[in-house]
């Protein structure tokens, strides 16, 4: 009985994941455009590596990203830098020639914390005082080409 009950709770929340799950406008583009010039691109997350996997094969990007670094290998979480260390690992990158974009600022405290140049997506004026970052955009289409 225990083990059907997994088995359904695990079928709903995956279902619940793929319906709601979604990417922001801006994201796309600037990934399509990152990768055309050559950059080594990862994803650290929160989330199940399948589910990450999932959203990138239904918006055609799977191709792209050589990191997915998801929920359940994560050793020790943010601010520690062990997400990113392993991340730039499999994309073959140090830190000094990598950055860590993210809306999150636990994610930049995190880059900063692995070393990396960080860039703060502020959609709503969040603020930078808390997590100290490189640069500062409005939105992924004005993400720099750095370092």
């Amino acid at each position: 009985m225990f083990r059907d009950f997994m088995t359904m709770l695990v079928t709903i929340y995956d279902r619940e994941v793929k319906e709601n799950s979604r990417i922001l406008p801006d994201a796309s583009p600037c990934i399509r455009k990152l990768y055309a010039r050559g950059c080594s691109l990862g994803i650290i997350t929160d989330s199940y590596e399948q589910h990450v996997h999932e959203v990138l094969r239904e918006y055609g990007l799977t191709k792209m990203f050589s990191s997915v670094v998801g929920i359940e290998r994560m050793a020790v979480r943010r601010p520690h830098p062990y997400s990113v260390g392993l991340c730039l690992q499999e994309l073959g990158s140090e830190a000094a020639s990598a950055a860590v974009v993210s809306a999150d600022p636990l994610d930049i405290q995190t880059g900063n914390n692995a070393g990396t140049v960080t860039i703060l997506v502020d959609r709503g004026g969040r603020g930078e005082e808390a997590c100290s970052p490189d640069y500062v955009v409005d939105s992924l289409a004005d993400v720099p080409l750095v370092p």
